[in-house]
């Protein structure tokens, strides 16, 4: 499986966590969060595929794929693992809680928080599965993949006119499409839609899009269903901690 594969894969398993967590937002907005329920009716999140899906074989073992947003002096922010890991350590979170409601109903604070908390999943996933669409079309369109090197200081002989258009007709077709995205969830017009939009809004579009492949190594971790290469492991490990004691303080008040 190449890694443009892989990126294809892994869209269709976001589309999978958005339409799991609207169906659990319309059915809290029928009040079952308030109820005690031996059979619950909401559905959690499968968070281990999308790492399986990302990654691929390599020549000298398995390689991860990872996108990442560049600046314009060439350095590479591995934004694709951020967001997967905010996604899952919420999606963790909720799991547990939903297992919680066998026994015990959310009083009025915790169910706010867990209705926010799909809200935040929905809109993550979704910007996060046209980001991986748009960073694939861009590393594998050769005009607009000459571009992005000139630009990020790959290479030194400037990008002609029409390799520089093609990137930014890319840049402008992923901004329409990350627009249409909340134009269509406004349009469902269920309680949850306009939340959702607002929250899809805070994506800002990425116009200097790329992959990276890394190889499994030593200090690697999986943190929350995510691949980490060994210099993240550690700052993720603080960053999970914080998020917990977040999710605790909001189930306390």
């Amino acid at each position: 499986m190449s890694a443009l594969d892989a990126l294809a894969l892994a869209t269709r398993i976001l589309g999978g966590y958005c339409r799991t967590a609207e169906a659990n937002l319309i059915r809290s907005d029928e009040g079952w969060l308030g109820r005690t329920i031996r059979q619950r009716p909401f559905l959690p999140i499968e968070t281990t595929a999308l790492n399986t899906a990302l990654t691929i074989p390599g020549k000298e073992g398995p390689e991860h794929v990872i996108a990442v947003r560049y600046d314009e002096k060439g350095a590479a922010y591995p934004l694709g693992l951020a967001l997967t890991f905010d996604l899952h350590t919420a999606a963790i979170y909720i799991n547990s809680v939903l297992l919680a409601l066998k026994t015990k109903p959310l009083n009025e604070a915790e169910s706010r928080l867990v209705r926010q908390k799909w809200i935040e999943i929905y809109a993550r996933a979704a910007f996060l599965s046209e980001f991986l669409r748009h960073a694939g079309t861009v590393v594998t369109t050769p005009g607009a993949r000459n571009a992005l090197n000139w630009r990020i200081g790959l290479t030194k002989e400037e990008a002609p006119p029409a390799a520089l258009a093609q990137l930014q007709a890319l840049n402008d077709a992923h901004k329409e499409r990350l627009i249409a995205l909340a134009s269509r969830v406004l349009a469902k017009q269920h309680p949850a839609a306009l939340a959702i939009a607002e929250a899809l809004g805070n994506f800002a579009p990425v116009t200097l899009p790329g992959t990276i492949t890394w190889r499994e190594h030593e200090g690697m971790q999986v943190i929350n269903d995510t691949w980490f290469p060994a210099q993240y492991a550690e700052e993720q490990r603080r960053k999970i901690i914080l998020a917990q004691t977040e999710a605790l303080s909001g189930r306390t008040t």
